[in-house]
């Protein structure tokens, strides 16, 4: 948590912006207010500021990549918000499905390229659908077309 430092009359605006103005009829713009008394020692880690974005995506997602456990949605939208150096990834996703069968199998192709299309638009990162293909059957020639 980052610490915010305020004057009293930056506090004192903030309360009356805050709350119902009943509330804060009684509070005067020029009466001194003393903070002396006031110990905030325990409410705020220096520390925290230093530490390094980075490493705090790393510690928190270790145990989770090693262990091999499935991602959250929650999990996948913290790691996109992390401040810092990126690296450029491209991966590879096979997707066996079906798609009900008509006389027209570059129809019955378009219905399952546009499925992927769907399913990639909820990734919500760049990608692009390379194709879709049928399989054959034979074992040299796996798919009708090339993906």
């Amino acid at each position: 948590m980052k610490r915010v430092k305020l004057t009293e009359s930056q506090l004192i605006d903030l309360i009356k912006k805050l709350t119902p103005n009943n509330l804060v009829e009684g509070i005067d713009d020029t009466e001194e207010f003393d903070f002396s008394g006031y110990d905030d020692s325990d409410d705020y880690d220096e520390d925290e500021e230093d530490v390094d974005p980075i490493e705090k995506y790393k510690e928190e997602f270790k145990e989770k990549i090693e262990s091999d456990d499935d991602l959250e949605d929650y999990d996948v939208d913290e790691i996109f918000s992390v401040k810092g150096p990126t690296r450029r990834f491209r991966a590879s996703i096979y997707v066996d499905g079906l798609v009900p069968m008509t006389d027209d199998k570059e129809f019955d192709r378009a219905v399952a390229q546009k499925i992927m299309e769907y399913y990639a638009t909820k990734l919500g990162i760049e990608n692009f659908i390379g194709g879709a293909g049928f399989k054959t059957g034979d074992i040299t020639n796996p798919y009708d077309k090339d993906f």
